[in-house]
């Protein structure tokens, strides 16, 4: 397994903000890849229908009266989606990116669901001695040059560089074993039914594992719920928890949340409410103390705590 070997649509979008459920996409950029060659290149800037933060508007350079001419995400989901067609898709940081555009093509009633490649991953595993992996790392590590860092194209440009880089500079065993690893698919839960994983939704939210007793085992929350929730069971996921949460699992339920802060609060108080056996971390501490009475140095009593 390569990048040559691979269909790839190499994503980099620029948004109002950094949840996709109450944010909107400014600028996508769509590099497609096919037998290790670049086939198609797509970039538009896209009226979001909202305002563009300051903060945006400075890192980015795009201000909300570029945008007043340009095209909504439905001008453009059929060409999107032929660009996507059978292909990996791959974003730096891929949950970002996938998130975004999942949402929007969900506000336009398409599903949409591919199998991610995330090179912030990749480098993670071909680079363990670094402890930065973001793209401005990468850039800078490998030394590619960005002609518009923080625009859509010029930063999908840098990841597809980033992979033409490893294909030719490291053995095909080592990428390959990298790649796989990070393409794995989590293992589902022994007692789960895929129809059930299936129905996760890919928005904030509380999620809690349930035993076949309908004992509470686990409470956690995400601003994706779905992949969090797999990430458990994860065959990467060598803990002791996960092992167990494998093994006994049979229900999951889950309460959508607006936002992550909500999802937060949340779940804090379902771990104080249910006590879960594995949230041991999250749950209050219980000290017991004990108060003796005693006879100090000078013969009188006391009270000593323990």
């Amino acid at each position: 397994m390569s990048v040559r070997t691979k269909e790839l649509a190499i994503v980099d979008v620029e948004t109002t903000g950094g949840n996709a459920s109450s944010n909107r996409i400014i600028e996508i950029a769509v590099i497609r890849v096919s037998g290790g060659e670049l086939k198609e290149t797509f970039s538009t800037l896209i009226n979001p229908e909202t305002s563009v933060p300051p903060f945006v508007a400075w890192l980015t350079g795009i201000r909300g009266a570029d945008l007043r001419g340009a095209p909504l995400f439905a001008d453009i989901k059929d060409r999107l989606l032929e660009l996507f067609d059978g292909a990996l898709f791959v974003a730096h940081n891929a949950r970002f990116d996938y998130s975004f555009v999942r949402s929007e093509f969900e506000r336009e009633g398409v599903t949409f669901s591919p199998q991610l490649l995330c090179t912030m991953r990749l480098s993670r595993h071909l680079f363990p001695q670094f402890r930065q992996h973001g793209l401005d790392s990468i850039i800078g590590r490998h030394g590619i040059t960005v002609a518009e860092r923080h625009r859509a194209l010029g930063d999908a440009r840098a990841v597809w560089d980033f992979l033409r880089q490893l294909d030719t500079s490291y053995g095909s065993e080592r990428l390959t074993d990298a790649l796989t690893r990070v393409l794995k698919k989590p293992a589902a839960p022994m007692l789960i039914s895929q129809s059930l994983l299936d129905g996760l939704p890919e928005r904030p939210g509380v999620y809690i594992f349930y035993d076949s007793q309908g004992t509470p085992l686990y409470v956690g929350k995400s601003i994706n719920v779905k992949s969090r929730v797999l990430s458990h069971f994860s065959v990467e996921e060598d803990s002791i928890r996960s092992e167990i949460l494998r093994k006994t699992v049979t229900d999951i339920e889950v309460v959508p949340m607006m936002g992550e802060l909500g999802a937060l609060l949340m779940e804090a108080s379902h771990i104080k409410k249910l006590a879960p056996a594995l949230n041991k971390r999250s749950r209050p501490g219980k000290k017991i103390v004990i108060a003796r009475r005693v006879k100090g140095k000078e013969g009188y009593e006391t009270v000593e705590v323990v």
